[in-house]
This record gives structure tokens, sequence and C-alpha cells, in this order.
């Protein structure tokens, strides 16, 4: 996969369970959304409930609003964190 590129499925519950790895809590806001705070303030990850997998442009979003790297998501998912 080349650098940048995000085309992987990754579940809600899945996508849920490394947010909370990485330190986010949950908070659910009005309108089928829900708010990912982390520790260190910041900007707040928001999913939409209802859309299960997760689309690659929300998963990339998400990535760089926790400044986190894609390999990190991918070798979670890979079973190696």
């Amino acid at each position: 996969m080349r650098k940048g590129a995000c085309n992987v499925d990754v579940s809600l519950d899945t996508f849920r369970d490394f947010l909370c790895l990485k330190g986010y809590r949950f908070r659910l806001l009005p309108g089928g959304h829900e708010q990912w705070e982390g520790a260190r303030g910041g900007r707040p990850v928001v999913l939409a409930r209802r859309v299960d997998p997760v689309p690659p442009f929300a998963i990339r979003h998400a990535l760089r609003v926790m400044g986190v790297a894609q390999e990190e998501l991918e070798a979670y998912l890979a079973g190696e964190t």
C-alpha cells in the first residue's frame, strides 16, 4: 500500500477499539454522531454512528486529527499491537 493511502475496510467497532487504545473517550452527539475526545485535548474525532464500515476518507481524517500514522492502524489491524 502506498504511503498516505488508506483503503482498508475497518468496522466501526474495531475503529472504536483503536480509539480507546489511543486514549480517546466516547461522547455521544445528537443527530447520529459520536465524538471521541483525546486526553491531550485538541480536535475531537467525530464518527457517524450508522455508517459501518468506516469509510476510508473518515479513517484518513481521524488519523490526521489524532496525529497517528496510518502504519499504526495497519499494525493494530494485523494484530501486532
